[in-house]
C-alpha cells in the first residue's frame, strides 16, 4: 500500500467515523437519507439514531484500523479488518432498518 492509499482510508475512515458518532452521540438523523428513517417511530428514533450511529462508526474505524493495517504491515490483512468491519457495520444497520424502520 503506498502513501496516498494509507492517506485515503484515514481520511475517509475519520469522515464516516464522525459522520457516525454524530448520528450515534447527537442523533443527527439528517446526516444519512430520509427514507431509511422515515417509518422510525418517533418513540424509536432516538434508539435507532444511536443503533445505526454505532454501526457506522464502526465502518469508519474499520477503514482507518485497515489502512494502518495495510501501510504498516501487510496489504492484505489492511483489506481483512476493513472488509469484517464493513461487514459488521452493514449487519448492525440492516437489524435496525428491519427491526425499527419495517424492512430495508
Amino acid at each position: 500500500m503506498d502513501i496516498w492509499e494509507f492517506v485515503y482510508f484515514l481520511v475517509f475512515g475519520a469522515a464516516v467515523s464522525a459522520v457516525g458518532f454524530a448520528v450515534w452521540k447527537f442523533q443527527k438523523l439528517s446526516l444519512i437519507h430520509s427514507f431509511l428513517y422515515k417509518r422510525v417511530s418517533e418513540a424509536d428514533k432516538k434508539t435507532y439514531a444511536e443503533f445505526v450511529g454505532r454501526a457506522i462508526f464502526i465502518i469508519g474505524i474499520g477503514a482507518v484500523l485497515g489502512g494502518i493495517t495495510g501501510f504498516f504491515f501487510r496489504q492484505n490483512a489492511g483489506w481483512v479488518i476493513v472488509s469484517v468491519f464493513a461487514l459488521i457495520g452493514l449487519v448492525m444497520i440492516a437489524y435496525a432498518q428491519i427491526k425499527y424502520n419495517m424492512g430495508i
